[in-house]
């Protein structure tokens, strides 16, 4: 291989592995730097949405703190006033609320009144006359009617504020998911719970909310309830089933752990996992012990792509530039070897025999290669001196010679 091609493929072999490793260096940094702000800023966006949403639950809260706090104070009220007086109130409150799927209250038997046997069977009784009415729009037009589920209700019953799970239910005529928040009622000056009071949320509004949630545009979100049931997803067909269900074969063993320990814990949780982003980002309404969740992830390639074309980019822009280098590289090991060939055919043309000691390499440089050309020339002036002394020796010892013979 000629001296000019093995300089230029040397250095160009230099050139490309120092600009790959650089490359790969300063891209991995970057990739793992843009990771890092996705991660931060899908934290941020989750949780802007999570308080979102805990607001709007908390309207509903409130709203059913103040029943309580009316209700906890039924003793000072005419006995035989009391069950037409709280329903009325909570009606009242339904009507001036459109958006209210149902409130309901229920007490422990024999407790409001002391009227249970009278009023056995009664609307908005059970068939023992427990005060049991609810207030719903689940059909349509407000009704009255006894809240079916009441001995479950009371098995549940805490001294806090609770968020309870969402069931597949009716508003207005139409499936939809519906949540519970119950408020305990504690009679005044006691710690004895006697009953409580609760309002149906209709979580279509929050599964729009979800619908509508897309990190970077082709993200993806869902809200998680406290036992870990779907209480809205991007799919609609997803509510209601376990997450655990529904996640598994998306974010894997290690994400459904970590929406598990979000949920205990209360702490948010980002991890990546199969190529996606995903934030878990718990939120408590009110009081209540144990919090829902909002869940929302992205793929690490949407995050990435401002990377791929900055990647796509470098390997162009470096092949431009390896291209470029390689024909100057060339030009230039051509014009440094040029000198070295030269020396080397004048060497090739005395060792055959028929060399031309006269000839001489101009010198054009004060480096290196001008001092091989400089000394090259004075070792052919040494050589060409010894010829000439060689010849005259000869020529006096061929004379000497003659003389010899004719004496």
């Amino acid at each position: 291989m000629k001296l000019k091609i093995k300089l230029t493929v040397i250095i160009i072999v230099m050139m490309v592995a120092i600009v790959a490793a650089i490359s790969v260096i300063l891209l991995t940094r970057a990739s793992a730097l843009q990771v890092e702000a996705a991660q931060e800023n899908l934290d941020n966006m989750t949780g802007l949405y999570a308080n979102d949403l805990k607001a709007r639950y908390e309207v509903y809260l409130d709203t059913i703190n103040t029943l309580s706090q009316i209700m906890n104070g039924y003793q000072s009220v005419d006995p035989a006033v009391r069950r037409t007086r709280y329903t009325e109130m909570i009606q009242s409150v339904m009507e001036s609320n459109p958006n209210f799927v149902g409130i309901y209250t229920v007490w422990q038997p024999g407790v409001i009144d002391g009227r249970d046997a009278e009023l056995a069977g009664t609307p908005e009784t059970d068939s023992s006359g427990n005060f049991i009415t609810w207030v719903s729009r689940d059909a349509g037009p407000l009704e009255r009617r006894a809240y079916t589920d009441w001995q479950n209700a009371l098995r549940q019953i805490r001294n806090v504020p609770a968020f309870n799970s969402p069931v597949a239910g009716k508003v207005a005529g139409k499936d939809t998911f519906v949540a519970n928040i119950t408020v305990p009622i504690i009679p005044d000056g006691t710690d004895r719970i006697v009953g409580l009071i609760g309002i149906n949320i209709d979580l279509a509004v929050s599964q729009k909310t979800i619908e509508d949630l897309k990190p970077y545009g082709t993200g993806r979100a869902l809200l998680i309830s406290n036992d870990g049931t779907v209480a809205a997803h991007y799919d609609a067909s997803k509510r209601g089933k376990d997450v655990e269900e529904v996640v598994l074969a998306i974010v894997g063993r290690h994400g459904v752990d970590m929406i598990a320990d979000a949920l205990k814990t209360g702490q948010s949780r980002v991890f990546s996992n199969a190529c996606r982003i995903c934030d878990v980002y718990p939120f408590y309404v009110g009081k209540s012990p144990s919090p829902w969740a909002l869940m929302s992830s992205m793929m690490e390639s949407t995050v990435l792509e401002n990377v791929h074309q900055l990647t796509r980019f470098t390997i162009i822009l470096a092949i431009a530039a390896i291209v470029a280098a390689a024909i100057v590289i060339f030009f230039v090991a051509s014009s440094i070897a040029k000198p070295i060939v030269k020396v080397a055919l004048n060497l090739k043309d005395i060792s055959e025999g028929e060399g031309d000691l006269t000839r001489q390499i101009s010198i054009k440089s004060k480096d290196e290669i001008g001092d091989l050309a400089r000394y090259f020339n004075q070792t052919l002036e040494k050589i060409r001196a010894l010829v000439a002394t060689i010849k005259k020796q000869s020529i006096v010892w061929r004379r000497s010679a003659i003389q010899d013979t004719n004496k």
